[in-house]
Parts: C-alpha cells; structure tokens; sequence
C-alpha cells in the first residue's frame, strides 16, 4: 500500500532527478576548480590543512565531531517536534471552537477557557505528584489539596458543558504541550502521532524513520537531555494554507535544551518554516546591532552598538514582540537571557554548567547573534559557544570585528557548519543598493563538509577571517562564492539530513574526531592572533 509520505516524494524525486542532469556539469567544474585553487593558495602560505594533536585538550573533553553532532541532533529535534507542536495546536484549537470554547485571549487576566482548563489540568497533576511524594508529612495536605483539584476541575468541566471523554482529548493534547520533557516522552509522542506531519514536510526533514533514529541515538547516549522550554506559541503548520496565512504574524521559535551529565544548557532556535521566517530572511538590508534589544518602549533607544546586522534577523530576535500571556511585549532575546539567568544560571547548583547557542539556517544565524548578546555583557560565567549550521551572513565587518575581539577574550567562540554547495551561507552577499550597499562577512571557525565523492575534495575545509592575512581573505572570499551554491540539489544540500549524513561520513568523522575547537583558536597560524 503506497503511503502519503511515499506519494509526497514521488515529484520531489523526479526533480531532483532532472536537476541533477541539469547541474552536473557545474558541480563537475565548480569541484575541480575550486580544489585546484585551493592547492595553489596552498603554495603561496595559507594555512588551510589541520595537524590535530592526539590529545583532546577541549573544555569537557568534547572534539569538533562530538560537538557538531549533538548540536545537529538538537537543532534537527526542533524542526520535527515542534512541527508536530503545531498541528496538535491546530487540532486542539479546532477540537475547543468545536465545544463552544474561547481558545484566544489578548487580555492575560482574562484568560480563554482553553487556558483556564490547561491550568486545571495541569493542578490536578501536580496535586497528583505531591501525593506520591516519599515526605510523609506533606501527605495529608496534599490529599486535601488533591481532592481540591478534582473538585476545581469537574466544576469547569461542567461549566464548559464538557463530558469525561472530552476531558480526556484534551489532556492528551495538553500532555503533548507539556513541558519540560525528557526525550523518551519526545520518541513517545512522534511514534504516536508523526503521521499528523504533513507528508512533504516529514520527507524534507529525513522521514519518519530518521528522525526517530536520531531520536533513539540521543536517547541511548543517558547524558539526561530535556527540554525545558519550548516557545512556539506564535506559530503554524507550515505547509497547510491556513499555515502559511496565519505564518505571516508568527514569531521565532526557539527553545531551552538541559544536559545534565555534560552539565550544558543550549539554546536551540528553529530555522525557516513558514511565512514570517521567510519575510525576515529577505529583508537583507542591515541596521545597527544595539544591545540589549526591547524590553519596553522606555528603553528603547538605550543602548550599545556593535557593528550592523541584518536587519530581518535582527528585528525578529531583538524587536518588540506580540503580547504574551504575560503580557510583556519583550524581545524573544531578551527573554531568553532573562529566563537563563533566573531558572539556571544564577543557582549555585548550576554554577558549573556551561551555555551552548546552536541553530540550523535562519536558526543559524539568529543563535550567533544571540551567542555575542550572551557574551556582550560578561552576564554568564564561563565561554559561550555557538555552533550554528548552514548559516547566512549576519553582519558586516564592524561586527566580525567586535565579534573576533570576544574570541581573543575568551567569551565566545563560533564552530559555524558548512555544506560544500549549499547556498543558503553564501546568501545575502550585499544588501540591496537602497539605501546604500554594504557588504556582509561571515564571524566563528568554519568547517565546510564534502559528501566524499567529490573528486579531489578532502573530507573537510577550515576557514577563519584570519586577522592582518590578505591572502587569506581572497581565499576566503573566493569560497564564499555564490556560484558555488548552483549545483545539483541545491536544497537537498541545505537540509539537516545532508548535514547529517556528510558529518558523519567514515573519512570526515574520524578527522574531525581528532581536532578541538580550543586547539583550533590557540593556532595564531589559523587566526592570526592571540588571547588577551
């Protein structure tokens, strides 16, 4: 019996075909060119070839390749699951207009009755887990208070005019929405309900089989990921037509992953999925990078500049927002720094942890801005890292400068991920001629992956604005060509399965394995400085 996700690839597969003839030729000739090139740049003294020490000298003792791959997996996870996200919020909103129920409210002290029964629920299980508590001194209160909850809840229940079986639908929707969740919650809920994915979507982003694959090998790792937080409350289905319509007013999603064995917090934000992310990739011009971004309209022309930015990525980030349910109208980035800091780190016990900042495409770019936001300031104790994936340009050469002097200070440093061919970081070279025309350049250590076919093509390329290296620079830009994005499957090359599969090819993992970010930073050969 043929499948919708097997019917649904059927025409892509045709035009990847088509498109391969069509571009062979260019791949062929872009490959040997560039490889050519390259050896000659080679001749005349830039440093494009790694000598990895055999000790992995990393801070948590973690190489490129281990590194790259968990934060490939996150920022994959965030695609799927929080798609999935979407259409339960879809059919959950259907199911309450359905009841006669408010399922909207702009006013957060007077809540929809979607949200008063989430709330009910919700008591109820927490009410539940007290009773379970081991302290058994807490247990006659708790019984009281459970019973409370009950009560609460069958009396808005029958407010609603809702049965026991529509209670039921709803907890398991709300059950879905919950957080935080471990990962063995997250397989749960996308072998129960992946098929609720739209076809094309789950055949751009690896299929069903991928991604529980990734899902089980995180799973089976028991370092003690969860998620903490997931903010996707402005968002859609992305494929669907009442997606793409009500995508033009959504907002970045973007959420809080733990580690608890690596001691590592990441912040995660999803690339492009619907409308609004595709409005805020092409508005290219740039604006001045002020930090900290809106918190309210009385702050809002305070603050610092570092260099200019792009200014569809910026406004997303760091512009005010729609109201929330506790209506602030904060940026999404100052949000996130404030949520940091109160549920993490300013506790002692989580002293220790480090911040992580990763992302794929849009999702690249936004982490690195908010990375150096994280940095900026000093408000974190240790290195920030970010680790982004087929990220566009973000800023111009004023913030590669300010960005390159927190790497010399040791407060950030940038792993950004590349697929040979993938335009998509090679795009918005320039911004458009109006008002006037300025330049973008990439920041961060790049390591550009091969597919292992390519003829002479090693396994990986690395490249840095190596600072005062005006050879380096040609070389630099030279790769940074978008004609090396027109090749055969130009978007199969950006997806998150192409980074996967490339990453972990036999010759590219084993080389990676053997080098570390901190190794790469220390090399004034790659870098063209030293730490201050």
């Amino acid at each position: 019996m043929t499948t919708s996700y097997e019917l649904a690839r059927i025409p892509i597969d045709a035009a990847k075909g088509t498109a391969e003839l069509f571009f062979w030729p260019l791949h062929f000739g872009n490959t040997i060119a560039t490889n050519t090139v390259d050896a000659l740049f080679k001749v005349v003294g830039t440093n494009n070839e790694d000598v990895p020490k055999l000790e992995n000298n990393d801070e948590g003792g973690r190489n490129i390749y281990d590194m790259a791959s968990s934060n490939l997996d996150i920022a994959g996870m965030i695609y799927y699951y929080t798609e999935l996200r979407s259409e339960i919020k879809r059919l959950l909103k259907n199911f309450a207009l359905e009841k006669g129920m408010t399922v909207d409210g702009d006013d957060p002290s007077q809540p929809s009755d979607v949200v008063l029964l989430w709330n009910a629920i919700l008591h109820v299980t927490k009410t539940l887990e007290s009773i379970q508590s081991p302290e058994s001194s807490a247990s006659v209160k708790a019984l009281k208070d459970y019973q409370t909850s009950i009560e609460q809840l069958d009396g808005l229940r029958k407010k609603l005019k809702l049965d026991k079986g529509d209670i039921d639908v709803f907890k398991t929707y709300f059950e879905i929405l919950s957080v935080p969740k471990n990962l063995t919650s997250v397989k749960s809920d996308l072998i129960r309900y992946d098929n609720m994915i739209d076809p094309q979507f789950r055949f751009a982003f690896g299929g069903t089989e991928f991604n529980r694959r990734k899902i089980t090998h995180m799973i089976a790792q028991n370092k003690g990921i969860y998620i903490h937080k997931i903010d996707d409350d402005f968002t859609s289905t992305s494929l669907d037509l009442p997606g793409v319509i009500v995508g033009l007013k959504a907002e970045i999603v973007w959420a809080i992953v733990v580690c608890e064995v690596e001691r590592k917090i990441t912040v995660v934000f999803r690339g492009s999925a619907n409308m609004a992310d595709w409005m805020k990739n092409v508005n290219v011009n740039m604006t001045d990078f002020v930090l900290p971004g809106f918190t309210s309209k009385t702050n809002k022309n305070e603050g610092q500049t570092f260099g200019r930015v792009h200014e569809g990525f910026y406004e997303y980030l760091f512009g005010e927002t729609k109201k929330g349910a506790n209506g602030s109208t904060k940026s999404k980035g100052e949000e996130i720094i404030g949520m940091l800091k109160g549920d993490f780190f300013d506790k002692p016990e989580y002293k220790e942890y480090t911040l992580e900042v990763t992302g794929h495409s849009l999702g690249g770019s936004l982490s690195t801005m908010f990375a150096f936001r994280a940095a900026a300031f000093g408000e974190f104790p240790n290195v920030v890292t970010n680790v982004s994936f087929a990220s566009p340009f973000v800023g111009n050469q004023d913030f590669r400068q300010v960005f390159c002097d927190l790497e010399r200070k040791r407060k950030i440093r940038h792993l950004r991920i590349t697929n040979y061919q993938d335009v998509v970081p090679l795009i918005p070279a320039t911004t458009l001629p109006l008002p006037r025309l300025e330049q973008y350049k990439h920041v961060g250590m790049n390591i550009r992956l091969y597919d292992g076919n390519d003829f002479l093509a090693p396994s990986y390329r690395r490249f840095y604005p190596k600072v005062g290296s005006f050879v380096d620079e040609v070389r630099n830009s030279m790769h940074t060509s978008i004609l090396l994005g027109l090749s055969v499957g130009v978007l199969g090359n950006h997806l998150c399965p192409e980074y996967d599969k490339r990453l972990i090819h036999e010759k590219t993992a084993a080389d990676l394995q053997k080098l570390t970010l901190d190794e790469l930073y220390a090399n004034k050969d790659i870098t063209g400085w030293e730490y201050l």
